[in-house]
């Protein structure tokens, strides 16, 4: 079951790509998955329920919305063999193997450069590879709302936001403003404030004003749009991996890859460009859909004993 169709504007547009990040290390969890599995593996690449891994998941999601050859995904290089079995049906050329993990910031402009090299035209929805959601039909499609509005509002940059039923200081929280359309119901808002991981008395106030919103990490922006962000905010990470664009696809690529990534330093993309960017931000209220990023065993074991009340569920098939 897809969500785009031919002869619809989503079916017809050959210039939507997927970005799903696998690049992390899972150090946050890595006694835990230790414990539970007797072997120290990122938690992407674990099946914490059920036979298929978190990146199994995540790439069955996007590719709800997403052509396969239209995903793209970064990995480290020294996961490759745990990614091997999930990894089958992307093409060879929509895998950017890094040499070691530089944070979602490296990640992310390293795979829009790639993206930006096959087509400079593209939009680009991103996709962290670790997060639990349970109605992801109903995900994708406010993900295909994103991708509409940003159609016409290409100097944009839209997140989707999950409303907050707890206080969480491991999120990023965000304040919506003005309202910029509707879109099925849901609304779609510039941007005011944008905190990543804030602290305990500032959640405390958000979470009491019940309009903040969870930032998902999943991204809607046009290629280009996206590549001058990080050259106004961070050019002493975009111009050392532009020099790679040369070598894209040559047998010298990942030689070439880990000389700049040597050099480079680790940069959180929610730090760097989120918090500076605000005033380019757009958010889409999710509603009706249950969204957790696997971040600590609290949350992974709270949400698979609900799997598994749910045996004649959707979710337990799903999951």
């Amino acid at each position: 079951m897809h969500l785009y169709k031919a002869g619809t504007d989503l079916g017809n547009n050959k210039h939507l790509w997927g970005i799903v990040l696998a690049g992390g290390n899972g150090k946050r969890l890595e006694n835990y998955i230790c414990s539970r599995f007797g072997t120290s593996v990122p938690k992407q690449y674990c099946a914490f329920h059920g036979t298929r891994s978190m990146l199994s998941h995540t790439l069955s999601r996007v590719e709800l919305l997403v052509p396969r050859d239209h995903i793209f995904v970064t990995i480290q290089y020294e996961h490759l063999n745990y990614a091997a079995e999930s990894l089958k049906d992307i093409p060879p050329q929509n895998i950017a193997v890094q040499p070691m993990n530089r944070e979602t910031g490296v990640g992310i402009i390293h795979a829009l450069l790639h993206i930006f090299h096959k087509d400079p035209r593209a939009m680009v929805a991103i996709f962290p590879s670790d997060h639990f959601i349970l109605e992801e039909k109903r995900f994708m499609e406010y993900v295909a709302d994103g991708v509409a509005f940003i159609k016409k509002n290409k100097n944009k940059f839209l997140v989707l936001g999950i409303e907050p039923d707890q206080l969480e200081s491991d999120y990023g929280w965000i304040e919506p403003g003005v309202r910029h359309s509707t879109v099925r119901g849901t609304s779609i808002n510039q941007v005011t404030n944008f905190y990543e991981k804030p602290s305990t008395p500032k959640v405390m106030k958000m979470y009491e004003n019940k309009y903040w919103l969870w930032n998902t990490m999943v991204m809607v922006s046009s290629v280009d749009a996206m590549i001058g962000r990080f050259c106004r905010l961070m050019p002493d990470i975009v111009v050392p991996i532009l020099t790679l664009q040369e070598h894209f696809y040559s047998p010298k690529e990942y030689e070439k890859t880990k000389a700049v990534y040597d050099k480079l330093p680790s940069v959180n993309f929610s730090f760097s460009i989120l918090e500076k960017a605000v005033e380019d931000l757009a958010v889409l209220r999710v509603k009706n859909v249950y969204w957790s990023d696997w971040g600590n065993p609290q949350r992974i074991e709270k949400d698979i004993a609900f799997l598994e009340e749910c045996v004649n569920e959707e979710y337990f098939f799903a999951w």
